[in-house]
């Protein structure tokens, strides 16, 4: 029997029953879309009122979630997860080297590493330049610096204040619609890595609301982590810059310059890791189960509870190899006459270039997941079922 059904206003069909289970497990069909065949007449009906329709992802879900019977200790290594995902890397872009599907598989990952990348710069001009612009002689005490920088920033608070608000709402914008844009980055690349594909409208269409989800999750996250740096900024303030003011001394600031130092050191490593387990593990987490964001996280953290030491682990290995990327491409650079260091250089063709990096490191976090249970491997057969009811 053909079914028809409508998401987002848009009428699809027609599918068989099981492509509408399919497409339920995806997350691309929900409780309150509409569906019909012939025998209803012309009353379109809820998805959720079609017998046999959730029942059996319902049981599916719950024993997925279950965890491993009597405290079983997993065999899981962060080395056991090297060779397979160097070997899947290699079939993925070599076997058979395809141009398109590097370009197209490169647009994804540059949108999901979109306003991560590096950058360099520096501060041009000399001492006269700075001596002119703020009045300060080259041989001044640090007396006199403090007491000339005061004099100065109370001279121009406001145009300061004007010009740093104007570049911050700016900021703000941009860096928004670029959060966006990578969101939606993440699951494309990430179902091309799956899928071994280069596809670019499929991803973008189809896990739309994933990518809104991990959207306002990491603006929240944003928001969090920019209170955490405003009070820790306050109190380096306190307890670092006003006793200079007040002082135009920095005698006896060595240890509170050290305890800030530790403190800043401590919070950067918890957002790294964070970021990494968001990228590493959140994500396919929401792609393969069709979560939220939350609920990812949820998910995430019921298997890091038990395994705090190997996911700590896991970052520092992470970490190494990375090192070791790194250091392999600062090595080629000078064998290829610096032609590779020019196209590194150049915004989405140096991604493409970084092509097996990216992959392999995407394939990486994957195969430790999968360590974890059998019910964590990406489920391919689920979105190439979905391919036919999309085209």
């Amino acid at each position: 029997m053909d079914w028809y059904y409508s998401i987002d206003g848009e009428q699809l069909g027609p599918v068989p029953l099981d492509t509408l289970k399919q497409l339920r497990l995806d997350g691309s069909l929900k409780e309150s879309d509409l569906v019909w065949h012939a025998e209803m007449g012309d009353q379109w009906k809820p998805a959720e009122q079609i017998q046999g329709l959730f029942e059996a992802e319902t049981r599916v879900r719950a024993a997925s979630f279950a965890p491993p019977p009597g405290g079983e200790r997993l065999a899981v290594s962060c080395v056991a997860a090297v060779s397979p995902s160097w070997d899947r890397m290699r079939d993925i872009l070599f076997r058979p080297f395809a141009v398109g599907k590097w370009f197209a598989m490169g647009f994804a990952a540059w949108l999901a590493t979109l306003g991560e990348g590096g950058g360099g710069g520096s501060f041009g001009g000399d001492s006269s330049d700075w001596q002119d612009m703020t009045g300060i002689s080259e041989n001044a005490s640090p007396q006199q610096i403090m007491e000339e920088l005061r004099d100065l920033f109370q001279e121009y608070a406001g145009m300061i204040l004007t010009i740093g608000g104007v570049i911050l709402v700016l900021g703000l914008i941009i860096g928004l619609v670029v959060l966006w844009l990578q969101c939606r980055g993440k699951f494309m690349f990430l179902d091309n890595v799956v899928h071994n594909r280069g596809e670019i409208v499929y991803g973008w269409k189809v896990f739309k609301q994933h990518a809104n989800s991990l959207f306002v999750w990491r603006i929240v996250y944003g928001i969090i982590c920019f209170a955490i740096f405003m009070i820790m900024l306050v109190i380096g303030v306190f307890s670092l810059v006003e006793p200079v003011f007040r002082t135009s001394s920095f005698a006896g600031l060595g240890l509170v310059f050290g305890c800030n130092i530790g403190l800043w050191t401590l919070v950067v490593i918890v957002m790294a890791y964070i970021n990494l387990f968001l990228d590493g593990f959140v994500v396919p987490l929401m792609y393969n189960f069709d979560l939220t964001a939350t609920e990812a996280w949820s998910r995430f953290m019921g298997i890091m509870t038990n395994n705090f030491g190997r996911f700590v682990l896991f970052g520092l290995f992470y970490m190494l190899l990375v090192s070791l990327f790194v250091i392999g491409i600062i090595i080629l650079i000078p064998c290829t006459l610096c032609i590779l260091g020019c196209l590194l250089a150049l915004p989405y063709i140096g991604t493409v270039a970084m092509l097996p990096m990216s992959v392999f490191f995407r394939l990486y976090t994957l195969n430790y997941l999968e360590q974890f249970g059998p019910e964590y491997q990406m489920k391919v057969e689920i979105k190439k079922a979905l391919e036919p009811a999309m085209a």
